[in-house]
């Protein structure tokens, strides 16, 4: 069976690090910025080559599954449809810095920000993943038995983020559905984790 194709809108730190392990894992990557494909070429070339640069609806519309690294403040600049019938891969997080400091709307203690991305993405599938750890420990050489923690609810979509997550050369560990993201997410006890699967279980005192 071939391998999916994925697309990665986003472009900065966390997309080329995503984009990276991808080609490295021998996955056709497809990755947006903001603007023209065109901006980030030189970008692409010297951190991800082998990258496919496009305008996000093309990145969209041209991969099997679709990481979000994006400011979570962005994403619904873009039209909720052209993700419909598409896996995604949520692995933002609220940043005051980037995103407000009094944006309650992205963080808040009612429902957690992959929720919010599902609500607006009713016709994908999310799945929350490669949030918690920063992009220099996913881009670090010495990640080999690190845990990367997923969340979703859709059997088919689990499957194929944890397929990706062993791919990438992580562990995967299942947390459970959206809701239990708050875990992850700044302020939660795994946010920031770079740990094995001793160190994510004592995080999570299991």
């Amino acid at each position: 069976m071939s391998k999916l194709i994925i697309g990665i809108v986003g472009a900065g730190k966390l997309g080329m690090t995503l984009a990276k392990l991808a080609l490295d894992a021998s996955y056709q990557v497809n990755i947006a910025g903001s603007k023209d494909p065109a901006k980030i070429t030189l970008a692409t070339s010297v951190l991800a080559p082998e990258a496919q640069p496009m305008y996000t609806r093309d990145v969209i519309e041209k991969s099997d599954i679709i990481f979000l690294a994006l400011p979570l403040s962005k994403y619904q600049n873009i039209d909720a449809k052209w993700f419909a019938g598409k896996t995604v891969v949520d692995s933002m997080n609220y940043w005051w810095e980037i995103d407000g400091k009094t944006s309650n709307y992205y963080y808040d203690e009612q429902q957690t920000s992959s929720e919010k991305v599902q609500a607006y993405l009713t016709q994908s599938v999310v799945v929350k993943a490669f949030n918690h750890m920063g992009y220099h420990d996913l881009a670090s050489m010495s990640h080999q038995q690190r845990v990367i923690v997923y969340a979703g609810t859709d059997e088919i979509a689990l499957a194929k983020v944890k397929q990706l997550i062993i791919d990438f050369g992580f562990v995967p560990y299942y947390i459970g559905n959206l809701h239990a993201t708050s875990q992850l997410q700044p302020g939660g006890v795994l946010f920031g984790a770079n740990e094995d699967m001793i160190g994510i279980k004592k995080l999570l005192n299991k």
